[in-house]
């Protein structure tokens, strides 16, 4: 796994399996692709962002919503860094990491 365009197939194929409803098997495409994008990529490239976005939807999906709210948070601070705070990437991933804290009743933080 040493071409970085590897990464970007990984996370075709975890499409496909999201798509077939094998969310197992997506997670696992999604995690090496990840892995290529944090070897190969700046740290703050969006695409590392949109696959921790994808791996907590995934997470939020099997209700293992700690897992979730935790890779909301690191697609977020990839956002953030490299987006900016008005960019409608965060938006998104705060709205979804409002819906985590309202699914387990943190609706203060909601």
């Amino acid at each position: 796994d040493s071409d970085p365009k590897l990464a970007a197939i990984y996370n075709n194929i975890a499409l496909l399996y999201t798509e077939l409803d094998n969310n197992d098997e997506a997670l696992s495409h999604y995690r090496k692709a990840l892995e290529l994008e944090i070897k190969f990529l700046p740290s703050n490239h969006d695409k590392i962002g949109t696959t921790y976005n994808n791996i907590a939807l995934l997470y939020r999906n099997k209700r293992h919503y700690g897992e979730a709210l935790n890779n909301y948070e690191k697609a977020r601070e990839v956002y953030l860094n490299n987006l900016g705070k008005d960019h409608p990437n965060v938006a998104s991933v705060d709205h979804n990491i409002g819906d985590i804290y309202y699914k387990i009743g943190q609706f203060d933080k909601a």
